[in-house]
């Protein structure tokens, strides 16, 4: 099959983007639809090919011919609508087709005003009066009246309501019935996409994911939800993405056919583009935007932790404790998921975030990821803080610090157990009495433990017994952590917003 468009191994850098050796191809005659989120290359791509900017290496041919050598002859034969109208605010149709019929040798005045009167376009008032969906009817107007054999679409349908967009997609269609006619059209509603594509290329990062046609996309991919067991068994070179659900795993595969005839014992459903899209770009990688958002929110305290850090070592020093220092980093660094909890819900951020491709479990989750991460980094720097302040002071062996601050990391992550499920419940403001319940009770209860030791006393605990309890420990901790994040999602699951 011929080709309209062809990218070989194209490049361009920028400061903080790259576009990497993209190749794709766009057969003559048919609709290509060009997908991929914000920022990841599709504007830049269109750019490209229209000559708007300049590649760093690789080869574009349009009708075969070369995108700058042939710049003229190819721009004759092609129409663009980007993703905002660039008509002069002063001008009307009438001026419009006049300075078009300059430009354009085939420009078609009455086809001009078909779709002017198509797209219910007022021929006297000039552009400054028109609204935005109307700007983008006028520019797909112009793009389809000089007899262009390719349409070039950057968000062509952005603005319109569905209605009109449903229109514009009938036109299209009508200029495809030419086998001549070439549509690459880039969107991010991928239903109108679904309706009017042969082709779908996906790209993410500045890099080709892959480009293929729609029914090759629909009848080959399926989502497999399935027990660890059979995804374990199923061949991962077909695997286009997993998801972690709270029943069990789902699995894009890209050979659903196959299974179909040979595993009559999983269950296979259809898919859509855009579910396709989403395994492709997000599969487990939810936990990552939270853990960033997170990340930034808690970034300023950095600062005040760290010129507390420094307050405290020179008590520390002065009451030649190590340890007292150990235990305030890792109790601090566990604090911050209260912080983060609470810009939250300042922001209502739980609310808005349940619009996005999240599910509940999700944002309970990244709670427990972001309290672990930040204990451990309290841990590893407190062991740091530990073993300077050992040889500041010339103790002979740190480990008793060292082995101080996993216990107190322990401790951490064990009264975040109880808390966490309150703070999903309450919310922060509501539950700060009970935080101070859940960090003073545990505290008076062991100071209590002692003195009624001493009193009767009975012997403290062998070095044996204490070292049984310390391996013992780590997994009352996990036993904790798994039940307290069960719980958390019972809970959050039941909120309503």
């Amino acid at each position: 099959m011929e080709n309209a468009i062809v990218l070989d191994g194209v490049t361009k850098q920028y400061k903080n983007f790259k576009l990497d050796k993209i190749s794709f191809s766009v057969p003559r005659g048919s609709i290509m639809g060009f997908i991929g989120e914000n920022g990841a290359g599709k504007t830049t791509t269109l750019k490209l090919i229209l000559n708007l900017i300049h590649k760093n290496e690789g080869n574009i041919k349009v009708f075969g011919l070369d995108h700058i050598q042939d710049e003229r002859k190819i721009k004759e034969q092609i129409g663009v609508v980007f993703d905002e109208s660039y008509f002069h605010d002063n001008l009307t149709l009438g001026h419009i087709s006049k300075i078009m019929s300059k430009i354009y040798s085939n420009w078609e005045e009455n086809t001009f005003k078909k779709y002017a009167n198509r797209l219910k376009l007022p021929e006297d008032k000039i552009i400054k009066e028109f609204s935005r969906g109307m700007k983008m009817k006028l520019s797909i107007a112009a793009a389809l009246s000089h007899g262009a054999k390719l349409l070039i679409l950057d968000e062509a349908t952005s603005g319109l309501d569905p209605i009109v967009r449903d229109e514009i997609l009938d036109i299209f269609l009508d200029f495809i019935q030419n086998e001549e006619h070439t549509i690459l059209i880039s969107s991010h509603i991928i239903s109108d996409l679904e309706k009017i594509a042969d082709y779908i290329t996906f790209i993410h990062e500045g890099k080709i994911v892959f480009s293929k046609s729609k029914d090759d996309l629909i009848y080959n991919y399926g989502i497999v939800r399935c027990r660890k067991e059979d995804y374990d068994k199923l061949d991962k070179s077909h695997i286009a993405g997993v998801r972690k659900g709270q029943f069990g795993y789902e699995v894009m595969v890209d050979n659903k056919k196959e299974l179909e005839r040979f595993r009559n014992d999983l269950i296979i459903d259809s898919t859509s583009i855009e579910e396709i899209i989403l395994f492709k770009v997000r599969g487990n990688r939810v936990m990552a935007g939270l853990f960033i958002k997170d990340l930034y929110n808690i970034r300023k305290y950095v600062k005040q932790i760290g010129l507390t850090v420094i307050l405290f070592a020179f008590f520390a020093i002065n009451l030649k404790s190590p340890s007292y220092l150990v235990g305030m980093i890792v109790m601090m660094s566990s604090m911050l998921v209260i912080t983060s909890m609470s810009y939250d819900e300042t922001a209502k951020w739980d609310k808005y975030a349940l619009t996005m491709p999240l599910v509940r479990k999700d944002i309970v989750l990244s709670k427990y990821v972001f309290l672990i991460f930040t204990v451990l980094s309290g841990t590893i720097l407190s062991g740091i803080a530990a073993i300077i302040m050992s040889v500041a002071m010339k103790i002979q062996n740190p480990m008793e610090n060292l082995i101080a601050s996993g216990i107190i990391a322990l401790i951490a992550i064990f009264m975040f157990s109880f808390l966490l499920p309150l703070l999903f419940k309450y919310g922060v403001e509501k539950a700060r009495i009970m935080m101070f319940a859940v960090f003073a009770v545990p505290f008076l209860m062991v100071v209590g433990l002692i003195k009624l030791l001493d009193n009767l006393n009975i012997p403290k605990p062998s070095m044996e017994q204490l070292k049984m309890l310390g391996f013992a420990f780590p997994v009352i901790v996990l036993i904790a952590v798994f039940i307290s994040y069960n719980l958390s999602v019972k809970i959050f699951n039941k909120k309503e917003f």
